[in-house]
Order: structure tokens, then sequence, then C-alpha cells
């Protein structure tokens, strides 16, 4: 202070505004710098607050393409491609026949022509597809191989050996990987879609079935696959069995089908005391006829397992579905009167 009251009033002024630019602008042309040393010098010379920030330099932003990187790899489609069949009025990739003949009479089973390919600008929403565990991998496999097994086992007569009508049932058999399965069918007096209604998902079967005690579906896979669990009650000298079966369906403007063959579920074992039966590929089709009738065809493929002789199973199976048949009719007929049709 001795010393700064010595100088003049200029030598004053000068060395205030030296002060000012050192400690303004110095300090932030030193942080423009690299090297270590020079910020290590900054550091201890100039407080860190003082130092101007440099705008020709923006501070870096977080890397976004990385981000939507990450975000892609988390929400990306499942690797497993699935070829999920539209419900309604498309026959692409499904080799079925346009017409099927039945006696005297020739259903059309199909369009005459191939729907053209959806149009991407038609879909109204994207399609979000999950991820398939390796359980459901197998079942969406197995749902596939039966459904085309069924497609083949219900699309013509020609590998069929006619045994009776009864009822108006006309039954048919075959030899399939050496035993004997069979195949029933019948019109019936309402829509395809109405009967369609009635047996599936086939929660009611107890209702007109009276050889089914309990038809759950217990697993779902997606719309068209799932795991079916049923109880059929003794008939004669076959006792009560319980089935486990993997469910396939497929739905068309003049058809529907569900197809079944026998699985494994984890949750549902078998039970001590009770006979696990196991269903070869088997279901039922609904063909459209008219607005007010159908062609029902069942298609039979049931190990009931125990030591039974094939003559008895035959004739168990035949009055088990013309009982049934009865039974279905007089459930439709109480759903008429109802109104409920």
């Amino acid at each position: 202070l001795y010393q700064l009251r010595q100088l003049s009033w200029l030598g004053r002024i000068t060395i205030i505004i030296c002060s000012i630019f050192l400690s303004q602008y110095l300090p932030a042309e030193l942080g423009r710098l690299s090297t270590v040393s020079w910020k290590r010098w900054e550091f201890w010379l100039w407080p860190r607050a003082l130092v101007r920030p440099d705008i020709s330099d923006p501070p870096s932003l977080p890397d976004v393409t990385a981000q939507q990187q990450q975000v892609h790899r988390l929400y990306a489609p499942s690797t497993v491609s699935l070829d999920f069949r539209t419900p309604m009025g498309s026959n692409r990739n499904s080799p079925i026949p346009n017409h099927m003949i039945h006696g005297d009479r020739s259903y059309r089973t199909g369009p005459d022509e191939e729907l053209p390919p959806i149009s991407e600008e038609a879909t109204p929403s994207p399609i979000i597809r999950r991820t398939l565990s390796v359980e459901d991998r197998r079942y969406k496999e197995e749902g596939e191989q039966v459904l085309q097994q069924m497609l083949e086992f219900t699309s013509s007569n020609d590998s069929w050996k006619f045994e009776r009508t009864a009822d108006g049932v006309t039954f048919r058999s075959r030899t399939w990987q050496g035993k004997k399965i069979w195949k029933a069918e019948k019109e019936m007096e309402l829509g395809a879609g109405q009967l369609w209604n009635i047996l599936y998902p086939g929660n009611e079967m107890p209702l007109w079935n009276p050889q089914c005690t309990l038809n759950e579906s217990v697993y779902k896979v997606d719309e068209e696959t799932d795991v079916v669990y049923s109880v059929t009650s003794a008939v004669g000298p076959v006792s009560s069995r319980d089935f486990v079966s993997l469910r396939q369906i497929l739905r068309r403007d003049d058809f529907f089908i569900s197809a079944s063959v026998a699985t494994t579920f984890s949750q549902k074992p078998a039970q001590p005391g009770k006979v696990r039966g196991e269903n070869g590929p088997c279901g039922y089709k609904v063909v459209h006829i008219d607005d007010n009738r159908c062609l029902y065809i069942w298609v039979l493929n049931t190990d009931l397992k125990g030591w039974l002789p094939q003559s008895i199973i035959d004739q168990t199976f035949c009055g088990v579905i013309t009982g049934t048949f009865k039974k279905l009719r007089q459930f439709i007929e109480q759903r008429r009167s109802e109104g409920r049709l």
C-alpha cells in the first residue's frame, strides 16, 4: 500500500486495469489450452469459479444414437418367425383344397382364387410380436403339424373306408400309423359360425357331450394355440380317462377347424388311479353350406390305453359319436327355444 501511495494517479489506474485483465481474461485463455501443466497452473492460480466458459466449445451431448440402439435391442421384434394365420378371409400359406366331396355333394372349402396380399398401408396398426419361450415355440410347431394333418384328414374321403350310416351320421375309417381312426360327418341345421361358437372354446362341452365331464383351457400360447385338459366318464367297459391336448385352430370364411394332439404340461401331470389317454391328430371341422346349414366333420384318433379289444373300441366309438350328435342337436334346439341362436 505504501508503494501504491508513491505512484502517480496514472500508475494506479494502469495497475488496476492490468489486474482486471489478468483476473477476467487470462484464466479463460489458459483454460482453452489442452496441456495438463497449464490446467494445473490454472487450478492453483485462478479459482474455477472465475474462469469464463468457452462458448466456442459447447459441452458434449449424450450419444443419442447409442441410446436408440439400446432401445432397439430391447424392443426389437422376436427373432422367432411365426406364421400367424389371418383369422378371417385369407388363405395365404394354407394348402387347403377349394372343394371337398361328401357323398354326392360338393362343398366349397376355400376361395376359388388366391387372395391378394394385404397391403401394409391398409394395416391399421403395427403388429406387436413377443418373444416366445422354448416351450411355447414347441407348442407352436406341434400345433402347425397337427393342423396340417387335420386338413389332410378332412379335405377328402379318398383314403377313407365307408363303414355305416346311423341316425344321419356317416362313419368312415382308415388305418393311420398302424392303428384305426374314425371320421364322422353329419349335416347340421344351423350356420357354420353358430355351430363353431357352440363347439369352441369348448367350456360348454359337458352340456351337450354326455361322455365329457370337464373340458377347459389350462394354458394359452396365443389366440390360435392353447393347452386343453379334459376328462371323460366311464362308458361300458371303458373306465374314466383324462387327456392333456395341444389345440390349434384355424378360421376361414368357408370353414372353421380345431386340431388337437396329445402333449405334456407340467401343471397337469398324470394322476394315480386315473388312466391318462392320448390323442393322436384329431379334432373337428365345420364347413359352410349356406346360412342355415353346415357340415360337421369329427375325426377321432384316440389311444384309450389299457387292454381293450379293437372290436369293443369300435363299438364304443360309434355309440359315443351317435349319442353325442343326438345330444348336440337337442342342445341346439334348446338354444333356439331360448332365443340364443
